[in-house]
């Protein structure tokens, strides 16, 4: 599937929490954060996820940016 992912952000303390989930095997997921804010910082990189599983991520940033860029591509990608 060249689009398995499903995803929604929201503001958190000290940046947003953007949850993933995988509708078919996504491979090398990635939130290329630093695109929508030149501070940001995701915790994790490349995390593949079966189908019907799911992740959290946190990007941290001091910017005020609409968390809905953080689920679009090309800044929410997998190697699909």
């Amino acid at each position: 599937d060249p689009a398995p992912l499903k995803a929604e952000a929201v503001a958190v303390p000290g940046g947003y929490r953007v949850d993933v989930r995988a509708s078919s095997f996504a491979r090398d997921i990635a939130i290329l954060a630093d695109r929508v804010a030149p501070d940001a910082v995701v915790d994790e990189m490349l995390v593949s996820l079966p189908a019907g599983e799911s992740r959290s991520f946190t990007v941290r940033t001091d910017a005020d940016i609409d968390p809905a860029v953080l689920t679009e591509p090309p800044v929410l990608r997998s190697a699909n």
